[in-house]
């Protein structure tokens, strides 16, 4: 999965981890982004990093029971990214931030003054991410 997102998206995974108890209940992934993007790619980033990994991982029955639910859905997977520059600062103010798609809703924060981080929640879900996108003209990766 990491060298999949690595190529398709530039994204660098930076950590991983989750909700196991018996089996995996939540599968968490942090990746770092290096470019200036705006609201709109933003969506439709998190939309196809979890299309990806939703592929990837739903495509090897023989993981099955090491999940609890199994193929997996979008409430399984917890996905942040990180954005700023390769020498880790910040771009400029009002850009994004950060972005994840937790409990099947993405979130985004913006860069605001006095280096402070505002989370703004679009309220929108998965599945209503993915009509925006097509709506806009933009083709979502698909399972």
């Amino acid at each position: 999965m990491q060298s999949r997102v690595y190529d398709k998206y530039n994204l660098v995974i930076v950590g991983t981890g989750g909700g196991i108890t018996d089996t995996i209940r939540i599968l968490s992934t942090g990746f770092q982004l290096y470019q200036l993007t705006t609201i709109e790619e933003a969506r439709e980033l998190i939309v196809n990093v979890v299309n990806t990994c939703l592929e990837e991982i739903n495509t090897h029955p023989e993981w099955t029971p090491y999940f609890m639910e199994y193929p997996i859905s979008v409430n399984t997977l917890e996905i942040q990214i990180w954005i700023h520059r390769s020498d880790y600062s910040s771009f400029s103010i009002g850009t994004v931030r950060y972005l994840s798609m937790r409990n099947g809703k993405w979130h985004y924060a913006l860069m605001i003054p006095e280096e402070s981080v505002d989370e703004y929640s679009p309220n929108e879900t998965y599945e209503e991410a993915m009509t925006i996108l097509y709506a806009q003209g933009r083709e979502p990766i698909t399972q």
